[in-house]
């Protein structure tokens, strides 16, 4: 065992390494090392971006649900905090929208396919 600072570090060797809670660090050849408790695994990836996919998936239904079946609510709606020309309005709203779609593609949906695919 070898003594860094207050805490005690188990020497580990390559077979048996263990991952710890505490920001503990091991020495190595380069140098030390620092351990962590929870690894990322590539299930726990996957399970994230799933969650994140059918999260944002959710908004970007609804949304785009509100936009298309009750445009006049969502118009009123903001143009009591916004008020803004009913045009602008559509030009703002259909770019957000196409913005977050673009962003949800490239950041939820590729990497949970990747992912899926690798695993």
């Amino acid at each position: 065992m070898e003594i860094l600072g207050e805490r005690l570090v188990p020497e580990l060797s390559a077979g048996n390494l263990r991952v710890c809670s505490s920001p503990l660090r091991q020495k190595s050849d380069v140098g030390y090392e620092f351990l962590t408790r929870d690894t990322m695994d590539i299930q726990t990836l996957t399970r994230f971006f799933m969650w994140c996919t059918i999260m944002n998936g959710a908004l970007l239904l609804l949304w785009t649900t509100m936009l298309v079946f009750a445009p006049e609510l969502v118009y009123r709606t903001q143009s009591k905090w916004f008020p803004i020309p009913r045009e602008t309005f559509n030009v703002v709203m259909y770019s957000f929208l196409g913005l977050f779609k673009i962003v949800f593609l490239l950041f939820n949906l590729v990497p949970n396919l990747a992912l899926l695919i690798v695993a």
